[in-house]
Formats: structure tokens, C-alpha cells, sequence
């Protein structure tokens, strides 16, 4: 069985990476999905649709277009980590937390968990899915 996991949130340092090479040194049944971490690529998400004029409809567009594929991802996750860094807003993982929680209070199938980092400025959350909360 392959566990999905869906990576979120702080996109200035390499703790994805991290993880994911953990991952594979201990050869673990898991795939990986992320959020856009290219702040060009996530800007011009919307522009297959054809490119506005405006940036600020720009904006909107792959902004929209960015939601989708994120929801998406978490839905289809097992287990979501979602890290807050402690130096820029963390718009983006707020958004992805609410709607892990929000999965997590709408059904049954889903546990909400807060784990804290040594230093206390990030947080993971993870949400995992009925399927596999019995083999932990």
C-alpha cells in the first residue's frame, strides 16, 4: 500500500526535501505532493487559460487555478504536513490547515494533530485519512 502525502506551507528552506529523502533512504511505500514552490510558476498558473491583461485578474485567475489543485491534493492525501515558518506570513499554510481542519470536523474519517518543532515557531499538521489510522 502507498501512502499519499501531501507537503504544504514555509517555501524558503529545504525541509521538503528533507523529508522526502528521508523517505526514500528508508524506502517507505509513500508519494509525494507539494503546492507550486516557484513563486513564477504559481503566478502564471492561470495563463493556459490565456493571459489577462491585468494583473490583478492574473493574479485572480491562477490564484483560482492554484485553490483547485491544492484541494485537491489535500482531499486526496492520507497524511498532510503543513509547516508554518517563522519568517514571512504564512498565508498559504494557514489556508491548507483550515481546510485540513475543516476536513477533519466535516467527517469522521479524518484525525487533526498539532505537533511543535523544538524551536516552538513551526507547526506541522497533519490529517490521516480512516484507512490507515488503525496502523499507527
Amino acid at each position: 500500500m502507498q501512502w499519499k502525502i501531501y507537503l504544504s506551507g514555509e517555501i524558503h528552506t529545504d525541509w521538503r526535501e528533507q523529508i522526502i529523502d528521508g523517505a526514500k533512504q528508508q524506502k517507505l511505500p509513500v508519494s509525494f505532493t507539494s503546492a507550486v514552490t516557484d513563486h513564477a510558476a504559481s503566478d502564471a498558473a492561470g495563463d493556459l487559460l490565456g493571459k489577462p491583461q491585468d494583473d490583478f485578474w492574473r493574479d485572480h485567475q491562477s490564484a483560482s487555478i492554484n485553490a483547485i489543485r491544492t484541494q485537491t491534493y489535500i482531499r486526496d492525501s492520507d497524511i498532510a504536513i503543513i509547516r508554518f515558518g517563522s519568517e514571512y506570513k504564512q498565508w498559504n499554510a494557514a489556508f491548507d490547515a483550515t481546510t485540513v481542519q475543516r476536513l477533519a470536523s466535516l467527517t469522521s474519517r479524518y484525525t487533526m494533530l498539532r505537533l511543535f518543532t523544538r524551536s516552538k515557531k513551526s507547526m506541522l499538521a497533519l490529517r490521516v485519512g480512516q484507512k490507515h489510522r488503525n496502523k499507527w
